[in-house]
């Protein structure tokens, strides 16, 4: 070894002991072989590894409220919850009725859509390792949503979720599937059909209260005037079931008020007898009220066509004094 350089010494020396290593170990394991009973030259089999529980298995035991309430929970997961077609596509649950399933797949994705405006808080899983939970937000405003994507990483996974927004808690139970997957998860909300009728029931009890203080300030509701302001001498020269049931003016505009029922079935139209006899007035309808915003002393009212025409003139009386007195009558029928 002495004419031979440093480094292909160095080379020369690993190679000698790799080879007396791997000697070495056929040499155990035939003998271990030999120990097992095994004929020479076979190899030593390395015996399995006992599996290591991943929880252990201790009791638990329940006092009788804990074992109330665990029976409980257990038929809240098993409550059957009939899943609907929304319009999008999606699968759609009714919140709150029951915990939702949401299955699966590896190498697809689940996306659980929350309700348009609501702001996520926060995520939590019961298995972070084997299931990728991501955000998404689809439109702005007030029609921005989040979305929960829901990634297993494996099949025969069992674990649950919990949602929290500024409106409500999600709780979730995730399994996956070898094939089977939804695509696309929504809600049904019967809280917002219930906050609807609420928010109904409230205007109308507002809008009763201030009628009852337009009353009780003397006005006409639906236009908020003093009646003591109000012209109500008017003569209706007619018979026909659907004339007027009331006719008064505020000295600028001219209103008509007909039963309900004649709105809803034929409205009719209203002519003025001006330079040209039979004139259409401009004028809107407000529920069964008639508002022309003109005075005029002279108003024809025509319902219907050819023989079936019927017609009823509505004629104004300028006299202010006349006009005081039925406006501060109590009998007239503005304070029915």
């Amino acid at each position: 070894m002495n004419g031979i350089p440093g480094q292909a010494s160095r080379r020369a020396t690993r190679s000698i002991l790799s080879s007396l290593c791997l000697v070495a170990v056929v040499a155990g394991a035939s003998g271990l072989a030999q120990a097992q009973g095994k004929p020479e030259g076979s190899m030593y089999e390395v015996p399995p590894l006992d599996r290591v529980p991943m929880f252990t298995d201790r009791p638990v035991r329940y006092n009788r409220n804990e074992a109330g309430a665990v029976a409980m929970s257990r038929e809240l997961q098993r409550r059957p919850l009939t899943p609907a077609r929304a319009g999008d596509g999606s699968v759609r649950f009714v919140f709150g009725q029951a915990t939702p399933t949401v299955v699966c797949s590896p190498l697809r994705i689940c996306v659980v859509s929350l309700e348009p405006g609501e702001k996520v808080q926060d995520v939590i899983a019961g298995d972070t390792a084997r299931w990728k939970i991501e955000p998404s937000i689809s439109g702005v405003g007030e029609a921005l949503t989040y979305h929960a994507v829901l990634k297993p990483t494996d099949v025969g996974l069992d674990t649950n979720l919990m949602i929290t927004t500024d409106r409500r808690v999600y709780h979730l139970t995730l399994k996956s599937a070898r094939h089977d997957y939804m695509p696309s998860i929504s809600f049904e909300y019967p809280d917002n059909d219930a906050a609807r009728w609420r928010s109904i029931r409230e205007h109308e009890r507002a809008r009763e209260q201030a009628a009852l203080e337009l009353r009780a300030k003397g006005a006409l509701p639906g236009i908020g005037l003093n009646v003591a302001d109000l012209h109500f001498n008017y003569d209706i020269s007619s018979n026909f079931a659907w004339k007027p049931l009331r006719v008064f003016d505020d000295g600028v505009r001219t209103y008509v008020e007909l039963p309900a029922e004649v709105v809803a079935r034929e409205a009719p139209i209203v002519l003025t007898q001006g330079v040209q006899p039979d004139e259409v007035v401009n004028y809107r309808l407000t529920g069964n009220r008639y508002i022309i915003d003109r005075l005029a002393d002279t108003l024809t009212l025509v319902q219907g066509v050819g023989r079936n025409q019927q017609r009823i003139t509505i004629r104004r009386s300028p006299a202010k004094g006349e006009a005081h007195h039925a406006a501060s009558d109590p009998s007239n029928d503005a304070y029915r």
